[in-house]
């Protein structure tokens, strides 16, 4: 009679650890039902998911300023110019040709020629060399920082607005520089 009593105790742990295992084979493969509703369920949010008003305006800034026709965004830049005579870069035109570099680099698909000027000071073969020197100047700069040569043209222009140059010393100053023109 123990070793019924023992065979009886046996069999019943048995069948309780078959029982519990059948339970969390259930548990850990989801059915079809509890597979659609946890992709219904939203994913937890993190302390860095909500944006306020001011971020949300800031990308969508962002946004426009990707959009913006570069003929625009050139426009608003700051401008390169040059001492009289020279086809140099100062350190404050490298600083300036940065931000361009960064934007041609954000903006891959955008193309550009760079068309040099001069004031009306020196005579016409002088100065269309002088403006062709200042153009590949600043292609070369771009190139040597990660512009890809074929996306920039150069061209010397020679004097800036040349029907109506300026006589003025600012006036002068201002012609002695570098147009981009996005193409």
């Amino acid at each position: 009679m123990n070793s019924r009593y023992i065979l009886g105790i046996i069999l019943i742990t048995g069948l309780l650890y078959c029982s519990s295992t059948q339970e969390t084979e259930e548990e850990e493969t989801p059915t079809k039902e509890t597979q659609a509703t946890e992709s219904q369920v939203p994913p937890t949010m993190e302390p860095g998911d909500i944006r306020t008003g001011t971020q949300v305006e800031q990308e969508a800034g962002k946004t426009q300023e990707q959009k913006k026709d570069p003929n625009q965004v050139f426009g608003e830049m700051e401008k390169v110019y040059f001492s009289q005579g020279s086809t140099s870069l100062s350190l404050k035109n490298m600083f300036t040709l940065d931000e361009y570099v960064k934007y041609l680099k954000e903006n891959p698909s955008v193309n550009i020629k760079v068309n040099g000027y001069t004031d009306y000071t020196s005579n016409p073969e002088i100065n269309q060399i002088i403006s062709q020197m200042r153009a590949e100047s600043v292609r070369n700069y771009l190139i040597q920082n990660g512009v890809a040569p074929k996306r920039i043209l150069s061209k010397g222009m020679g004097v800036y607005n040349p029907h109506n140059p300026p006589r003025d010393r600012e006036g002068m100053k201002k012609s002695r520089t570098v147009e981009f023109v996005a193409r």
